[in-house]
């Protein structure tokens, strides 16, 4: 019983050290906003378009009663680049940015900024 009590206890502890933590980082998102994600660009969106396009004739040849080796091999190449193309710029993991660490980008540059102005008044 006593095990059970300690556990018990100590679960609570760590959920109200979680909510404590969670309103840090409720005022933290106030005072220093995320900022809005980029909007994909036309190479993306014409890299998807390729690659529904070359997955659409791959299944019309499949399919067809015509069979033109020029086209599977086009289509397949087109998905093959249009997969790498996803992997080199969805997968990189420095282009994923946890909210956190563009938070603590934003309190540093505010800190840096706030600095700068303070030493170029003492001089």
């Amino acid at each position: 019983m006593n095990e059970v009590l300690r556990v018990l206890g100590e679960n609570n502890r760590l959920l109200v050290a979680q909510y404590e933590w969670a309103e840090w980082y409720r005022v933290l998102d106030t005072y220093f906003p995320p900022p809005q994600p980029a909007q994909p660009s036309f190479a993306s969106y014409f890299s998807q378009a390729a690659y529904c396009t070359a997955g659409a004739i791959l299944i019309l040849l499949y399919f067809g009663p015509y069979k033109h080796v020029l086209l599977y091999w086009a289509s397949y190449l087109t998905l093959l680049g249009c997969f790498l193309d996803y992997l080199f710029a969805y997968l990189n993991p420095l282009i994923s940015d946890q909210p956190v660490a563009r938070q603590t980008g934003a309190m540093l540059g505010f800190l840096l900024a706030k600095q700068s102005v303070g030493t170029q008044a003492g001089k």
